[in-house]
Order: C-alpha cells, then sequence, then structure tokens
C-alpha cells in the first residue's frame, strides 16, 4: 500500500467526530434509562413491600389467627384468610392499601386491633384511643385505603382506623362497589365497629 491509499482511508473514517457522536447518544440514553428508573421508584415506592415481616398463624380451633406485624404484609394476610379467621394488626402500626378479594366465604373474616379487648363494645370510640388501634392509609392518587373486588363479601373490621397519609386527593376512603354489570359482582356483608 501507499502513503496515499492510507491518507484516503482516513479521511473516510473521521474517527473522532464520529466516536463524539456515538459517546453523546451512549450518554443521553444512559441519562434517560436513570430518569426513568428515579421515578418509578418514586412512583411505585411502597408497593413493592421487599421488607415486610413475617407473619404470624396461629390455629385456634377451626380458625386460624394470623397476626400482622409492624411493617408487616396486610394483602398477604387477606389472601390467606378462610371463613372465621382473625387478622390481627398491631395497634398504633400503619398498613397500605388493601383490596378485599371475592372468595366463597360463608363467615366474616375479621380485621381487628391487637387491643381489641380495650376498646370495648356498644362504646363509641374516640380520637383519645387512636393509639389502641391499627391504621390502613391512602397514599393518595385517588385510590381507596380499602376498596372491594366485584362479588367480595364477608368482612369485618374492628378497632381500625382509616386515614389518607397525605394531603392529596381521595375521593373515598373505603370503597365497597362493583364494576361488573351482573348481582353477583355486587359486593356485600360487611361490618365495621369502633
Amino acid at each position: 500500500m501507499s502513503a496515499n491509499q492510507i491518507n484516503v482511508r482516513r479521511k473516510e473514517l473521521p474517527e473522532s467526530n464520529w466516536s463524539k457522536l456515538h459517546l453523546a447518544v451512549i450518554f443521553a440514553v444512559v441519562i434517560l434509562l436513570g430518569a426513568i428508573a428515579t421515578f418509578a421508584v418514586v412512583s411505585f415506592s411502597g408497593g413493592f413491600n421487599y421488607s415486610s415481616a413475617p407473619l404470624e398463624i396461629v390455629a385456634d380451633g377451626k380458625r386460624q389467627i394470623i397476626r400482622v406485624p409492624a411493617n408487616g404484609n396486610l394483602q398477604e394476610a387477606i389472601n390467606r384468610a378462610k371463613s372465621g379467621d382473625i387478622i390481627e394488626l398491631a395497634s398504633g402500626a400503619t398498613y397500605n392499601e388493601i383490596i378485599l378479594p371475592k372468595k366463597d366465604l360463608t363467615d366474616f373474616v375479621t380485621i381487628q386491633s391487637s387491643n381489641i379487648k380495650q376498646l370495648p363494645e356498644n362504646v363509641r370510640v374516640s380520637p383519645k384511643q387512636s393509639k389502641l388501634m391499627a391504621k390502613i392509609i391512602t397514599r393518595g392518587g385517588g385510590k381507596p385505603a380499602v376498596q372491594t373486588a366485584d362479588g367480595a363479601n364477608h368482612y369485618r373490621f374492628i378497632g381500625i382506623e382509616f386515614a389518607p397519609a397525605t394531603a392529596d386527593y381521595t375521593y373515598n376512603l373505603i370503597y365497597f362497589g362493583a364494576e361488573g354489570s351482573k348481582l353477583t359482582d355486587v359486593p356485600h356483608d360487611f361490618e365495621i365497629d369502633r
């Protein structure tokens, strides 16, 4: 090869400009992916519960008592519960939004505070007793703290406080509604006490 041919090849491949363009594109893609990842973590934090404390399940005759500690997964407990079971939430603890699923229940699944005995029956509760209750919150975005799947039935809440976590808008703190068009889609048999 002659020296002229080498020079021609160098003119055909302007490496310095081409690699600067590649680096700029790669840098822009990395910045964009980082922004998307940051948005996802901020938007969905709390929706991913990697560090939830384990449930404690105790047999009590024909039913189970499912104890959900602070930082436990309440939705998992609800999904596991059967007719007559009790889900006991730690008083003073806060739990995220839940969906009550449709199940073949013939008796209530009771979701109650661990300090239920200090909240006497047939007596109206007051804000002073809030520390004796567990709290189910909505983190906003128009989502209720408790909502039902179509056809959900036989759920009871005793000594539970429902509240928004932020000043974000909330349409319903509790939504016992149906999206379906059949009578079997209508949720039924719910109790909220104390």
